[in-house]
């Protein structure tokens, strides 16, 4: 018995080891329900001209931090826009299993022409972390601590979610219909993408794909159908267990080590689900 306790206590920590900054046991997914998200319809309904003084920073000051569509399957908020040269996604993220979710699998935008005769295919993979490398970022606060600490570990957290994003996000993925190519922020295809998560510890990614790799110009108000697609995450589940003392655990202890796996591998499940959703967006024209 004391050897399998032992073994266990190792397996728990090897997995509490991917988020060692979570000092208690997660909240289980929840999509948002706030009045905003209820507002805004399940995907998005109109077409939108970007705005002429957009920056790729991963934030969406240019919105005004509003979006169009907030999607149920995948919670995330998002804006589809366009201007004469790209398309402009752009989403938002709150809940910090979502984040988690995204950070670590990466949001794959899939976009194919309508045209049946001459059909076009991009998509764009982002983020992918070095190999070997993944991004743990601080987006829970330990219970019981005061508003003066939680305020000083707001900014310190904010700081250095934004460094990690910055050091191991450099790397995009691009299949234009027949391979898959890894590449650098700056590229000869002209597809750009960033990350931030500001100092509420909300996630905002962008992506920019130029209209000619879909052959689509903005001028004849062309179509294209889209899919957003959450890959999940690759990391185990994030929970503390102090181990049974001793090698006779007690009825009470092995209990709470029961739950403490099955509270891992539903963790493990509901991380690592995919989750997607597809639409159509209409290029906007100049006015």
């Amino acid at each position: 018995m004391k050897t399998f306790i032992k073994a266990i206590i190792v397996s728990l920590l090897m997995i509490t080891s991917a988020n060692a900054i979570a000092q208690e046991l997660p909240q289980p997914l929840l999509i948002s329900t706030d009045s905003t998200a209820q507002k805004l319809p399940n995907v998005q309904q109109t077409s939108l001209r970007a705005p002429v003084n957009i920056k790729i920073d991963g934030k969406a000051t240019e919105w005004g931090d509003k979006f169009q569509a907030y999607n149920n399957i995948t919670g995330i908020f998002y804006t589809m826009a366009n201007d004469d040269k790209n398309i402009y996604f752009t989403i938002k993220a709150t809940n910090p299993d979502i984040i988690d979710r995204i950070v670590q699998g990466g949001i794959v935008l899939s976009m194919q022409t309508t045209d049946k005769k001459d059909a076009k295919n991009v998509a764009v993979n982002f983020p992918i972390a070095l190999k070997k490398s993944y991004a743990v970022l601080i987006l829970r606060d330990r219970a019981g601590l005061s508003k003066d600490s939680l305020a000083k570990i707001a900014i310190s957290s904010f700081e250095q979610n934004n460094i990690i994003l910055k050091n191991k996000f450099i790397q995009i993925a691009v299949n234009t219909g027949n391979t898959t190519d890894t590449m650098l922020m700056s590229n000869k295809l002209g597809v750009k993408a960033a990350a931030a998560i500001d100092i509420n510890r909300a996630y905002t990614q962008q992506m920019v794909i130029p209209l000619g790799l879909l052959g689509l110009s903005e001028a004849t108000a062309s179509k294209f159908n889209y899919q957003v697609h959450l890959t999940g995450s690759l990391l185990t589940a994030s929970i503390t267990f102090s181990g049974p003392a001793g090698p006779n655990p007690t009825p009470q202890q092995l209990a709470e080590l029961d739950r403490a796996l099955e509270q891992a591998n539903a963790r493990k499940a509901m991380l690592s689900a995919p989750a997607d959703f597809s639409a159509e967006y209409t290029l906007a024209t100049k006015p």
